[in-house]
């Protein structure tokens, strides 16, 4: 695609002074994952790099690798979601290895964040053995416990989750929807977890979820970005659409709060 016919370049340094560090998926084109990087530097500050199978289904090439550190001089950051479901919380078998394996891989390109889902699966949920598990990875990867963040779930009890992983040195990615879906306050939310987090998701939710943004009201949409930019995360706010007409959506929502907000002509 030449740069001219990217409908996303108009959004390029609208979001320089928001507060938050706007990212989106790797995957708004279905293309590879340095072809989406190509586009989208520049745009946005991060791309979270959708990793959701272990290296043995979907490896990825050294030339590969090479292009996207490569794509990554020049001011852009990478965050990285590991496989889902992990079954880390699930008895039986070495979940971990296939974590751990993923970020080995990726470890290279400097990753900022790794966003973990430790789920519930049926009845099935052990939180000590979740915690027992994300040890050996940071033991394993040498990742430095604090870029490990884990996700808020819609079906899994978070509080549960965070008591077990708490004292390991890890962090939070608050997924707003996820929240939204389960009917939650992201508001309250960040008030209790506010100092835990490192990044944030952020999507809609209407028939489901990781829709565009302005399928949240618009008070509460200005709300949730203001008090993100308070807790100046360290990470990234990564908007989770997975397409190219919905990621437009939401940028254009995020510039038109970013204009009422700042006062800048749209």
């Amino acid at each position: 695609m030449d740069i001219n016919d990217n409908p996303l370049e108009k959004f390029r340094g609208r979001f320089d002074n928001l507060g938050i560090k706007v990212g989106v998926s790797s995957y708004v084109w279905p293309a590879g994952y340095s072809d989406n990087v190509r586009r989208l530097k520049g745009i946005v500050g991060e791309v979270q790099l959708l990793a959701y199978e272990p290296m043995e289904k979907s490896p990825v090439s050294d030339a590969e690798i090479a292009i996207l550190g490569e794509l990554k001089t020049g001011g852009i950051s990478y965050s990285l979601h590991l496989p889902v479901p992990t079954g880390m919380a699930l008895p039986g078998g070495t979940p971990e290895a296939a974590v751990a394996g993923v970020i080995s891989r990726f470890k290279p390109l400097g990753i900022a964040s790794y966003v973990l889902h430790v789920e519930k699966n049926g009845g099935t949920f052990d939180t000590r053995l979740a915690a027992e598990r994300i040890a050996r990875i940071l033991q394993t990867t040498g990742v430095e416990p604090k870029t490990m963040c884990v996700e808020n779930l819609i079906g899994t009890p978070f509080n549960e989750v965070w008591d077990s992983v708490e004292d390991l040195g890890v962090s939070l990615c608050f997924d707003i929807g996820h929240l939204l879906c389960e009917g939650g306050d992201p508001l309250s939310f960040m008030e209790m977890y506010g100092k835990h987090m490192r990044m944030a998701h952020i999507h809609g939710v209407a028939e489901r979820d990781h829709r565009p943004l302005w399928h949240i009201p618009p008070e509460l949409f200005g709300n949730i970005i203001k008090k993100l930019a308070g807790l100046k995360l360290e990470g990234a706010m990564i908007i989770e659409n997975f397409s190219l007409e919905d990621i437009a959506q939401s940028l254009e929502c995020l510039a038109r709060y970013d204009a009422t907000s700042t006062g800048r002509a749209q």
